[in-house]
């Protein structure tokens, strides 16, 4: 938590927590004070909290697998982000950005994406959403690069 000070802590699928983990949170965005590992004394935390999840927190609410209270402490503001099913129109974009992000990371020769590629890619469900296309496309550049 240290590290966040006077920043931001990104909690990524934060329905995932389990109850007790829930709580925790929950007790925490009251308090603003946590206890480091150890038993450490309570330090005041001075962070921006930024939440994600893939769950619908309200029907997660509805079915007791996620805290009321902790849901109204994270709601401050939602942004809904469209998973790719709904945007399919930046799948080719998309897939471009992650070839070249891969050829950098790998100082891979040029390598693109043919058109039976886009299409192989439009035609996927991609259920996990972009990180799922990018570890994709990633491992593909890296194929093709090498092959």
């Amino acid at each position: 938590m240290a590290c966040a000070q006077g920043g931001t802590l990104f909690l990524d699928e934060v329905a995932e927590l389990s109850p007790r983990g829930q709580s925790k949170l929950l007790q925490f965005l009251h308090s603003r004070q946590y206890c480091s590992l150890g038993g450490a004394p309570l330090r005041k935390a001075d962070v921006r909290i930024l939440a994600a999840t893939n769950v619908d927190l309200d029907e997660a609410v509805r079915e007791r697998r996620f805290l009321e209270d902790l849901l109204y402490r994270l709601k401050g503001v939602s942004i809904r982000m469209p998973n790719l099913a709904e945007r399919p129109e930046h799948l080719p974009l998309l897939a471009r950005h992650f070839c070249k992000t891969a050829q950098v990371k790998y100082e891979l020769a040029p390598v693109t994406l043919s058109e039976s590629a886009l299409r192989a890619i439009a035609a996927a469900s991609w259920p996990g959403n972009v990180r799922q296309l990018a570890a994709v496309v990633e491992l593909a550049s890296v194929r093709a690069a090498v092959s």
